[in-house]
């Protein structure tokens, strides 16, 4: 179940799904968490989900290297109205209604920044993550499929990866 208070709770940041919290105590700083499934199980909705709570009271940055941009703010803002993301675009054609423009509206309030640049290397995913904390204080960053970034090959990729988790 959903838990709609997100908040630091002793130095971490609960995802907003109870069961969740209870399983990994939340999210702390310097995590590195890795959510893994197969093709088309509901990975991406599932960050977008803990994404979309977070961010209504704790700065994200949202990186997508397999879905557009577009498609991750339908899913965030198919979640805010309780909308299968399917049916957003055939609502905003025929009937936009009320209660959607409403919670469409909300999403103001919402810190999240989404991007689809910086897959080709860990450095320049590091370095956008750092601009990103200094101009917004950025709590919490989701980078969905991890495996389309490029690696510098020298060394691998988890390491590249860990080392920005404790930056």
């Amino acid at each position: 179940s959903c838990n709609s208070r997100i908040s630091f709770h002793n130095g971490t940041i609960k995802t907003g799904f109870n069961q969740l919290d209870k399983l990994i105590g939340g999210l702390s700083k310097g995590d590195y968490i890795v959510l893994g499934g197969r093709i088309s199980m509901g990975k991406t909705l599932v960050l977008t989900s803990i994404a979309r709570n977070i961010s209504k009271n704790n700065a994200c940055l949202y990186f997508t290297f397999d879905t557009s941009p577009g498609d991750i703010a339908n899913k965030l803002f198919s979640g805010l109205a309780e909308q299968d993301s399917k049916d957003i675009y055939s609502s905003m054609k025929s009937n936009w209604g009320a209660k959607s423009e409403e919670k469409f509206n909300e999403l103001d309030y919402y810190k999240i920044f989404i991007s689809d640049s910086y897959r080709n290397s860990v450095k320049s995913l590091y370095n956008c993550c750092k601009k990103y904390k200094d101009e917004h204080n950025i709590e919490v960053v989701f980078v969905d499929y991890i495996q389309a970034m490029e690696s510098d090959h020298t060394i691998d990729q988890n390491t590249e990866l860990s080392y920005l988790s404790r930056n």
